[in-house]
C-alpha cells in the first residue's frame, strides 16, 4: 500500500511532512485558541501537549472531546479541525485505518457546513494518506480538487500547503518536472507568510525529489536552505533533511560525513521521519559498504517498527496487497535478508540464517495468510448489500470484456471502493497474522523425509534459494536478478510456443540448482516457493540433463508460503463435481433464455461432456455430481460449492478480466436475461470453501500478474485464499484430446495412491504424457503435458 520510492523511507518521511503542514499531526488548527470557549480550548491544548509527547492515542481522545464540544456549541469549524487533528493523531501512530475515518469524518461535517478552509486541510490529508498507502491516481485527484475547489476560498494560511501536496502527489506519480513549480511556488508563498517550519519541510521534500532525480547539485543547494531554517529558527523540521544529505554525501564518497549526518537524523526531534525508514536507509549505505553487521541492526530495527505499522493496515484485501507489494517495505526485508544471509554465509550462524528465512516467509504472502478462512472468517459478515453491489460489478466486468469505456471503468473502480470498503467493515479490527512457531520449524513439521523445500527470494540487486529439509536449511546465492530473469524469459516464451529443447530450459535449470548440493537435489519430492520472474514458469519443464526434464526427476508443487503449509491429502471417498460444456451464446439449442443478443458469446466446448464424464469414472466416486449446459451456471457452483464439494473440475473456457491483474475469469452458462456467468477471483473470495482439490482445465487459467511478495495473482491464488487445499491450472490453451487423457490420468493415479498426494498424481499424470509420445522427436518439441502446474498447501 505504501507509495513506491526509489529511495527507502523518503515518502513516509514526506508524507508526514505534508501532514505536518496542515496542521494535524503539530494539532496547531487554523482557529487559535483564543477564539475558542475555554472547554474547547483546553482540550485542544491537553491534545496538543500528549501529541508531542508521542501519546497519540490519548491525544486523539482529547481532540475527539474538543471537536465534540465545538459542535455542540455550534462552532462547525474548530469541530472540523479537531477532527482533522485526531486523524492525524493515529496517522503518526501509524493507524492508517482509523486515520481515513477521521479525515473523511471530518471532510464530510466541512462540506455539509461551508467551512473551506477545513474542508481543504481534511481533503489534502486525505490526499497525504492514499498517497502513503500508494493509491497515487486518487491522491493527485483530491489533491488536486482541495487546490482548485478552494482557491479563494481557503486561508491563504494554507494555499502553499495544498499547493505543496500538488507537488507531492505529482512527484509520487513519476511527474517531477510538472511537480517542480508548485515546490518552488509553495515554498515562496510560505516564506512570504513566514511559515517558516513548513517552509523548511518543503525545501526539504523538494531537496530530496532532486536527489532521487540525481540532480545532485540542486539538492545539495535545496537540503541546505531547509536546514539552515531549522538551524536558525529551531525549527521541528531536520530528521528528514539530515537523511537526505546523508545519502546525497553518501553518493559523492563522503563515508564519514554520511555517518555523522545519519546519526545526527536518527538524534533529531522525532514526528518527521519514522526511525525505521532512517534506519533502513542507513542500513543500506552500510550493506552497500560491506559492513553487514551494522547493516543487519539497522535493518532488524526497521523491520520490527515496520511491522507494527502494518499491523495496522486496512483489512481489505486489495490493501494488503498494495502494501505488500510497495518498494519501501520490500527495501527493508531484503536489506535484512541480504545483510543476515551474507553474515550466516560467512560465520556459519545458523541463528541468523532461520532469521532471514522467517523473516522472508512472514512477508512474503502476508496478504495472502490474513484472506485464507479463519473461525469468525470476516465472510461470514457480509452484508446483503454486498451480494447486490458485486453482482453489478460482475455485470460491469462482462460488458467491460467486449466494450470498454472510461464511463465504464470508473464505475467498475467505483463499485470496487465500494466493496472494499464493505470488506474492511466486515473484517473489523486487524491484527497481525502471526505463529507462535517460526516458519522454517513449521515447515520442517509437514515435510516428510523425502521432501525438500527450494524457497527463492529474488530482488532488484540480488537473488537467492534456501534449501530445506527436515534435518538441514542452507541458503545459496544466486546468478545476477537480471540474468535470471532473461533466462527465465527465454524459457517461458519457448515453452508456450512449443519448443521444450530450448537451451534456455537448462541454462535457468543450472542458475537456479546449480549451487544446490545433491543431499537436497536428491529428495524424490519438490516444493518450490518461486518469486519474481520465477511466478508462473513451467517449472517441470527445465532440464537437469540434456534429455531429461525435472519433472523425471521429482513431484513438484508451487507453495504459496511455507507458513500456508499443513498435513493432508484427498481422502478417497471424496465427492467430485464437474463443471463443463456450459452454454455460450444465445444460439445454443439449449438455451431457453430470452432472445435478446447477449453482450459476451464464445463458442461451445462438446467435448468437454466427455472430459467429466472420464474424470468422474476415474475418480470412482460414489458422491459425483456434473453440471453440464443450463445447470453450469455461477448459481450452480456457488450451490455445490457451499454444499462442501470436494474436488472441483472446470472444464470451460476462462477469459481476461479487464484491468484487473490480468487475472482469468471462468465462463459460466447465459443466464436467463442473456448475461454470462463469471467467475473471477473477487467472487470467489468472498465465499469461504473447503475442497481439497480445485482442478481449472481451461484455457490459459493459470495467468495473472505477478507482483512483488504477493506472488501470483489470478484465479490460483483467489482459490487458495477462499480456503482451497489445492489448485490445478494451465500456463496455456490446451487441445480438448490431451487435456482429457491426462485429467483422466490424474484421477486414477490420484486414486490409486491418495497418500502420495496431488503432486505424485499430476506428476504420473505428466510422464503417461511423455510415454505417450510414439518417438523421442516429440518427446522433445512441444508436449501439451508442460502447461499444468499445480498450487498446494499440502506436501
Amino acid at each position: 500500500m505504501i507509495s513506491k520510492s526509489a529511495i527507502l523511507g523518503a515518502s513516509i518521511g514526506l508524507a508526514l511532512s505534508a501532514l505536518l503542514l496542515t496542521g494535524s499531526s503539530r494539532v496547531s488548527a487554523i482557529t487559535s485558541n483564543s477564539q475558542l470557549p475555554p472547554d474547547v480550548a483546553q482540550l485542544r491544548d491537553k491534545g496538543v501537549k500528549l501529541a508531542a509527547q508521542g501519546r497519540y492515542y490519548d491525544a486523539r481522545a482529547a481532540l475527539l472531546s474538543a471537536s465534540s464540544r465545538a459542535m455542540a456549541l455550534g462552532l462547525s469549524r474548530p469541530a472540523a479541525m479537531n477532527l482533522v487533528s485526531a486523524g492525524g493523531c493515529l496517522y503518526l501512530a501509524l493507524n492508517f485505518r482509523d486515520a481515513e475515518n477521521d479525515f473523511e469524518r471530518a471532510r464530510d461535517l466541512a462540506r455539509s457546513t461551508g467551512e473551506m478552509a477545513a474542508l481543504a486541510a481534511a481533503e489534502n490529508n486525505l490526499a497525504n494518506l492514499y498517497l502513503h498507502i500508494g493509491e497515487r491516481t486518487k491522491a493527485l485527484e483530491v489533491a488536486r480538487q482541495a487546490l482548485a475547489g478552494r482557491e479563494g476560498n481557503a486561508d491563504a494560511s494554507i494555499h502553499g500547503k495544498l499547493l505543496f501536496q500538488e507537488a507531492l502527489a505529482l512527484a509520487e506519480t513519476n511527474r517531477f518536472s510538472e511537480a517542480e513549480p508548485f515546490y518552488r511556488s509553495a515554498i515562496e508563498e510560505l516564506t512570504d507568510q513566514n511559515d517558516l517550519d513548513a517552509a523548511a519541510r518543503i525545501e526539504g521534500a523538494y531537496g530530496a525529489e532532486l536527489l532521487k532525480a540525481d540532480r545532485l547539485d540542486e539538492a545539495e543547494d535545496t537540503l541546505g536552505r531547509g536546514l539552515e531554517l531549522v538551524r536558525i529558527h529551531r525549527l521541528n523540521a531536520s530528521a528528514n533533511i539530515l537523511t537526505s544529505l546523508a545519502e546525497l554525501k553518501s553518493r559523492r564518497g563522503d563515508v564519514l560525513s554520511a555517518v555523522n549526518l545519519f546519526r545526527a537524523a536518527l538524534e533529531a526531534p522525532a514526528n518527521l521521519s519514522p526511525t525505521w525508514g532512517i534506519r533502513a536507509r542507513e542500513g543500506r549505505f552500510f550493506l552497500a559498504r560491506g559492513d553487514v553487521v551494522r547493516a543487519l541492526d539497522d535493518f532488524r530495527e526497521a523491520r520490527r517498527v515496520a511491522l507494527e505499522m502494518r499491523a495496522d493496515i486496512v483489512p481489505a484485501d486489495q490493501d494488503r496487497i498494495q502494501l505488500e507489494s510497495n518498494d519501501e517495505l520490500t527495501w527493508v526485508i531484503e536489506g535484512l535478508v541480504e545483510a543476515g544471509n551474507r553474515q550466516a554465509r560467512k560465520t556459519g550462524d545458523h541463528k541468523v540464517l532461520q532469521e532471514t528465512f522467517d523473516a522472508a516467509e512472514q512477508d512474503r504472502m502476508w496478504s495472502l495468510r490474513a484472506l485464507v478462512p479463519s473461525p469468525n472468517d470476516w465472510r461470514t459478515r457480509l452484508p446483503n448489500h454486498y451480494w447486490e453491489l458485486l453482482a453489478q460489478y460482475q455485470t460491469l466486468e462482462r460488458t467491460a470484456v467486449t466494450a470498454r469505456s472510461p464511463e465504464a471503468e470508473q464505475r467498475i473502480e467505483k463499485l470496487k471502493a465500494e466493496l472494499q470498503g464493505i470488506e474492511k467493515a466486515a473484517a473489523g479490527a486487524h491484527t497481525e497474522v502471526s505463529s507462535s512457531q517460526s516458519a522454517l520449524e513449521h515447515a520442517r513439521s509437514v515435510l516428510d523425509d523425502d521432501a525438500v523445500l527450494f524457497s527463492f527470494l529474488i530482488t532488484k540487486t540480488s537473488a537467492w534459494i534456501w534449501a530445506v529439509d527436515r534435518g538441514h536449511v542452507d541458503v545459496y546465492p544466486l546468478p545476477s536478478p537480471s540474468r535470471i530473469e532473461a533466462e527465465a524469459k527465454a524459457f517461458n516464451d519457448a515453452a508456450r510456443r512449443g519448443d521444450l529443447t530450448s537451451p534456455a530450459a537448462a541454462d535457468l535449470y543450472r542458475d537456479l540448482f546449480g549451487s544446490v548440493p545433491n543431499a537436497y537435489l536428491k529428495h524424490r519430492r519438490w516444493l518450490i516457493e518461486p518469486d519474481g520472474p520465477l511466478l508462473g514458469l513451467p517449472l517441470a519443464a527445465l532440464r537437469p540433463e540434456p534429455g531429461e526434464f525435472l519433472v523425471e526427476r521429482a513431484a513438484l508443487e508451487s507453495i504459496p508460503g511455507a507458513l500456508l503449509l499443513e498435513r493432508g491429502a484427498v481422502s478417497s471417498n471424496a465427492s467430485f463435481v464437474g463443471i463443463g460444456d456450459p452454454i455460450y451464446n444465445g444460439a445454443d439449442a439449449r438455451y431457453r433464455g430470452s432472445s435478446g443478443k447477449p453482450d459476451l458469446t464464445l463458442p461451445r466446448l462438446p467435448n468437454t461432456t466427455g472430459e467429466l464424464d472420464a474424470c468422474s469414472r476415474a475418480w470412482g466416486s460414489s458422491h459425483s455430481t456434473i453440471l453440464t449446459g443450463s445447470a453450469a451456471t455461477a448459481q450452480g457452483v456457488e450451490t455445490a460449492l457451499s454444499s462442501g464439494a470436494d474436488i472441483v473440475h472446470f472444464a470451460t473456457h476462462v477469459i481476461t478480466a479487464p484491468g484487473e491483474f490480468r487475472s482469468g475469469l471462468i465462463a459460466l452458462s447465459l443466464d436467463g436475461t442473456g448475461g454470462m456467468g463469471l467467475l473471477g477471483p473477487r467472487e470467489i473470495v468472498a465465499r469461504p470453501v473447503t475442497s481439497s482439490l480445485v482442478v481449472m482445465n481451461g484455457c490459459h487459467s493459470g495467468q495473472g500478474d505477478p507482483l512483488p511478495s504477493t506472488g501470483l495473482m489470478g484465479l490460483t491464488r483467489a482459490w487458495i485464499g477462499a480456503g482451497a487445499k489445492a489448485v490445478i491450472s494451465t500456463g496455456w490453451d490446451v487441445p480438448d484430446t490431451t487435456a482429457q487423457s491426462l485429467m483422466t490420468d490424474l484421477y486414477s493415479a490420484l486414486r490409486a495412491s491418495p497418500e502420495q498426494g496431488v503432486s505424485a498424481a499430476l506428476r504420473q499424470a505428466q510422464l503417461y504424457a511423455l510415454r505417450r509420445d510414439a518417438d523421442q522427436s516429440a518427446k522433445t518439441t512441444g508436449s501439451q503435458w508442460a502447461a499444468y502446474s499445480l498450487l498446494s498447501r499440502i506436501p
